[in-house]
């Protein structure tokens, strides 16, 4: 009796494993594009041909240690002093809570919390986070 439990447990479980895969080919999200890194030729086998290979420049973002001074052709060039957008701070403000947001990297820093007071200055809100 035990045995036949087992059996079937085991039938119905990889029922359900077809099953639910075959349910994630219909909804699952398309793959994102995946960028394709070239590899280091072993010795002794071909190296892949340059022109399927994306120029050095664009493979290296600028900035980092090893990448070339000059963009390469056709590619415009980048105004750096606007490339990194100055640091503002949005409030928002409700019923309950202020909150402070950073733009740069969306940080949160300032959440009070205005139906409750400090306990040093009761005329200021609780700042729950600061």
């Amino acid at each position: 009796m035990d045995t036949q439990r087992i059996i079937l447990f085991v039938v119905f479980s990889f029922s359900l494993l077809f099953l639910w895969e075959a349910w994630q080919k219909e909804h699952a999200p398309p793959p994102s594009a995946v960028v394709q890194k070239a590899a280091t030729p072993v010795p002794g086998q071909a190296a892949p041909p340059a022109k399927d290979l994306p120029p050095a420049s664009a493979v290296i973002p600028q900035g980092t240690p090893g990448a070339p001074a000059t963009p390469a052709a056709g590619v415009p060039p980048v105004d750096r002093a606007g490339a990194v957008p100055a640091s503002q701070r949005v409030t928002i403000r409700t019923d309950l809570f202020t909150a402070g947001i950073d733009t740069v990297g969306g940080v949160i820093s300032l959440v009070a919390l205005d139906r409750h007071r400090d306990a040093t200055d009761m005329s200021k809100p609780y700042n729950a986070l600061q």
